[in-house]
């Protein structure tokens, strides 16, 4: 049993924690997804120190680890060791449940019949938890220029950029030139048809392949392809899991893409929609985000017209999302509320 006494010596890790808006599930299974880097080592371990768990850290990313011997000899190691909770972290296919409380964490989209709680990068406010002292529109700008994987605030500033290329690299290995090219697309109403097209001939990659990698991130949450309202065979509008992932791998950047990059991840968790000319829509909430970074109250009122002029759909309220301007007003009996970002993502 000397593997998993190696495993169980290094189960309990101290590192510093950045409290999470996601709680662990109180359930004898539990399946634990998000991107790679996205906090799920640390917000696990700081929870199951937290409730004082006797557990055992399967690290199944370890070259040494040989399921088939752990699965042999795991039930004598956890009786003869009084373990209450087992993580199998790193796992690719779900194995056989213990009697223990069982935790399976995956970087990748595992099909389960268990209750499931998935991790993204810090939104907004769990990004003001590392520094509760400094202004948000300093934060803001801080987080505007780093992004949103947790590893980066604690990392020094002239590392940042050359780690977050590390972890890409980890993360897709010798899918990243892919992945690289289809970030150049972000914020762009695109079918995987047509980002095949242009890019097949730079990657020299089958269709197929393509197209499972595409439809792998999207299962992954990496890639978010958001419908247009009522035309679901429109191209969809892509959205990464980074906001500054394209920033990464092109010269070219476009910041109101990149905002609204910003402004999606806040709210990808509801049912939501794109429309044109610009603009995120929420039937149930009948409400419209727009994104839009600069600008005047006289441009401002001008782009939440031409919404308007274009959709004839049911709104009770607008919300724009900006970077400094802030006032309020009315359009008929549409309420219309100008934030900056750093306010609206706390109130939203």
């Amino acid at each position: 049993m000397e593997l998993l006494e190696l495993f169980y010596e290094k189960s309990v890790v101290k590192s510093r924690f950045l409290p999470r808006k996601a709680s662990l599930p109180f359930e004898h299974i539990v399946l634990i997804q998000g991107p790679k880097y996205c906090g799920k080592f640390s917000f696990l371990q700081h929870t199951l120190q937290e409730q004082k768990a006797n557990f055992l850290w399967i690290d199944c990313e370890d070259p040494r680890c040989d399921l088939d011997y752990i699965q042999q000899h795991l039930s004598p190691f956890i009786e003869t060791n009084n373990i209450d909770t087992v993580v199998f972290y790193g796992i690719k296919e779900l194995l056989a449940p213990q009697r223990v409380r069982t935790i399976y964490v995956s970087h990748h989209h595992l099909p389960s019949p268990y209750a499931t709680l998935t991790l993204h990068n810090l939104d907004f406010e769990e990004f003001m938890l590392f520094d509760r002292h400094t202004d948000p529109k300093v934060l803001f700008n801080h987080f505007l220029k780093w992004g949103n994987y947790p590893e980066i605030p604690q990392t020094p500033d002239y590392k940042k950029e050359k780690r977050l290329w590390e972890m890409y690299e980890l993360a897709f290995g010798q899918e990243l030139p892919i992945f690289a090219q289809l970030t150049f697309f972000q914020g762009h109403n695109t079918s995987v048809h047509f980002a095949y097209n242009r890019l097949k001939n730079q990657l020299k990659i089958s269709k197929d392949r393509f197209y499972r990698f595409f439809e792998k991130l999207q299962q992954d949450r990496v890639l978010f392809a958001i419908p247009k309202y009522r035309s679901l065979r429109a191209p969809k509008r892509l959205f990464f899991h980074d906001f500054l992932a394209k920033s990464l791998f092109h010269l070219q950047k476009e910041f109101p893409k990149i905002f609204e990059n910003m402004v999606f991840l806040e709210l990808k968790d509801k049912e939501l929609f794109y429309i044109e000319p610009l603009g995120l829509y929420i039937p149930k909430e009948k409400k419209i985000v727009l994104a839009i970074p600069f600008g005047n109250e006289v441009r401002i009122q001008n782009k939440i017209d031409q919404v308007l002029d274009k959709n004839r759909i049911d709104i009770e309220k607008i919300e724009v999302v900006s970077v400094g301007s802030r006032f309020d007003y009315e359009t008929g009996s549409i309420s219309c509320e100008v934030l900056p970002f750093y306010e609206w993502t706390v109130g939203k």
